[in-house]
C-alpha cells in the first residue's frame, strides 16, 4: 500500500488543510494496464492516461507561437540568416543581415510549417544537432569553426 499526503497550507499542523491518499497498485502479471485502486470505489488506468496524454497535440497557432518563441529567445540574427541561408529564403526574400530578428523568425517558422518542406527540416535539425554535439565535445569542438 502507498501513501500519498498533501498539505495546502503553510502549516502542516493544521490537520482540516491535509489530505493524505492511501492507494493499492493491482499486480500486473500478464502486461495488462497499470490499475490505481483509491480504496473509495474510484479506480484508475494509469496507462489509458499516459497514452490520451501522449496523442494531445497542440493546436497550429500554439505550435507556431511556441517555435517563434523559441527562436526568438534562443537563437541570434546571425543563426537565423544562416537557417535563412540554408533554406533558400535569402535569394527568394531578398533577405538581407538589415532585415529584422522578427521578419526572420516569420519567414522560418512559417517555411518549416510547410509539410512540402518537411524533409529539408528535418535534414536541417538533424544537421544543427550534429554540430552542437560536436562543439560540446572537449575534443572536436577545436575542430568546428561555426
Amino acid at each position: 500500500m502507498s501513501q500519498i499526503n498533501y498539505s495546502n497550507s503553510d502549516n502542516d499542523d493544521d490537520e482540516e488543510s491535509n489530505i493524505t491518499l492511501f492507494f493499492n497498485e493491482k499486480e500486473n502479471n500478464n502486461n495488462e494496464n497499470v490499475i490505481v485502486d483509491f480504496g473509495i470505489g474510484i479506480n484508475i488506468d494509469i496507462d489509458n492516461i499516459l497514452k490520451e496524454f501522449e496523442n494531445i497535440e497542440l493546436n497550429n497557432s500554439d505550435k507556431i507561437f511556441s517555435e517563434g518563441e523559441n527562436y526568438k529567445m534562443n537563437f541570434t540574427t546571425k543563426e537565423l540568416l544562416i537557417i535563412c541561408d540554408y533554406y533558400g529564403l535569402l535569394k527568394k526574400f531578398k533577405i538581407n543581415t538589415k532585415t529584422p530578428k522578427d521578419i526572420l523568425i516569420m519567414f522560418i517558422v512559417e517555411f518549416e510549417n510547410d509539410n512540402n518542406n518537411f524533409n529539408i527540416v528535418n535534414e536541417r535539425k538533424k544537421l544543427w544537432y550534429f554540430i552542437e554535439t560536436l562543439k560540446n565535445n572537449k575534443f572536436m569542438k577545436k575542430y568546428v569553426i561555426w
